[in-house]
């Protein structure tokens, strides 16, 4: 190697007997082994061609051994650079997951938070429907009584008044308790902004199994909780267990540690 050129090779192209080869075929596919003599001939014929083929073989590495040496030297050049963009890309790779993880952690948060305010709205909403329905039933006997007061002075006029009253009263109360339930039952989280994934890049998720204590194992086993298929600290089955079952995956004396990795996809 030097300075203007990567790799420069001279390589003189051997002259191969190839036509002694094929008289040697004919030959040997015309001779029969029929006796000492012709057995002699056929084994001299094969030792032969045996010590030819090493022949061959020390020629075919003595001619090719230069360019061996010329890809090492071209492996050795581009090695640096290749080890340099693999630490390049671990460095984004690894900042990517921790944004996606923490967005996935974001979102989380927020449809919990979504989901509480609703459930507070629910509420509030099912206490001003029993509020509500409450004081128009108070209110009606409060009017209801007004009306036996008058009847019992002998004003049946008021007292059929009072009656009316207190009926559409007690149906207001009614219906306004109605239209609160509906609206309870309409009441739907707010919408969450998704987490954000840059594009460009596919994720997913891997799964590291800390084998703890095959004891707890073996316990959770007997309980009958947990398959035997586990005792054994089988890791690549309690890699696909874990896989499968998501937060679920409970395994005593195991842990299941989750991380998100990145791969670019390139362009299309």
């Amino acid at each position: 190697m030097n300075d203007s050129n990567l790799v420069e090779l001279a390589i003189e192209r051997p002259r191969l007997p190839l036509n002694g080869i094929r008289d040697v075929i004919a030959f040997g596919e015309s001779f029969d082994v029929c006796d000492t003599s012709s057995a002699e001939i056929a084994s001299a014929e094969t030792n032969a061609l045996a010590e030819q083929e090493k022949a061959l073989k020390a020629m075919h590495d003595k001619v090719k051994r230069p360019i061996l040496e010329a890809g090492r030297e071209i492996d050795d050049l581009f090695r640096p650079a290749f080890e340099l963009i693999r630490q390049a890309r671990r460095v984004f790779a690894d900042k990517l997951a921790a944004y996606i993880e923490a967005e996935k952690a974001r979102e989380l948060a927020e449809q919990i938070k979504a989901r509480e305010v609703q459930r507070q709205e629910q509420e509030r909403l099912a206490h001003e429907a029993a509020k509500r329905e409450q004081e128009s039933a108070e209110q009606a006997e409060r009017l209801r009584a007004e009306a036996k007061r008058q009847a019992d002075t002998g004003n049946a006029t008021a007292a059929l008044e009072f009656e009316r009253r207190a009926d559409q009263a007690e149906s207001a109360g009614q219906q306004d308790a109605q239209q609160l339930i509906e609206q309870l039952q309409l009441t739907a989280p707010a919408q969450v902004a998704p987490a954000d994934k840059p594009s460009g890049i596919s994720t997913r998720t891997l799964v590291e199994i800390e084998c703890l204590d095959v004891g707890d194992t073996a316990v959770a086993i007997a309980d009958g909780t947990v398959p035997a298929m586990a005792l054994k600290h089988d890791v690549q089955w309690l890699r696909r267990h874990a896989i499968a079952m998501g937060d679920q995956f409970k395994v005593p004396g195991v842990k299941a540690l989750w991380r998100t990795s990145v791969a670019a996809r390139g362009k299309r």
